[in-house]
C-alpha cells in the first residue's frame, strides 16, 4: 500500500529490522550517483571514439552530477519540511 504526493511516495510495509530499511533509504542516492557515473564514463568512451559529443549531453551530464551530490540534502529537507520522521 501506498499513497501518493506531488514530492513523495509515501510506503507502508512491514516493521522490518533497521538494517534493511537503512540499505533501502541509501540505496536512492547510491542509484544516482551510479547514473551519474555511468553517463560520465559513457560520455568520456564516446567522445574518444567519435571525437566529438552533442553540447546538450554534456548539460545532462553535469546536471545529473550535480542531483546526485545534492540528492540527500535535498530529501532531507522535504522530510524535515513534512515532518516525516
Amino acid at each position: 500500500m501506498f499513497d501518493m504526493y506531488w514530492y513523495r511516495c509515501q510506503l507502508e510495509f512491514a516493521a522490518w529490522e533497521f538494517n534493511q530499511v537503512a540499505i533501502i533509504v541509501a540505496a536512492g542516492p547510491l542509484a544516482n550517483t551510479v547514473i551519474f557515473f555511468l553517463a560520465a564514463f559513457s560520455s568520456f568512451v564516446i567522445r574518444k571514439t567519435l571525437k566529438a559529443y552533442p553540447k546538450y549531453w554534456y548539460k545532462v551530464v553535469a546536471w545529473t552530477g550535480v542531483y546526485a551530490v545534492l540528492d540527500p540534502f535535498i530529501v532531507l529537507i522535504s522530510d524535515c519540511a513534512s515532518q516525516n520522521w
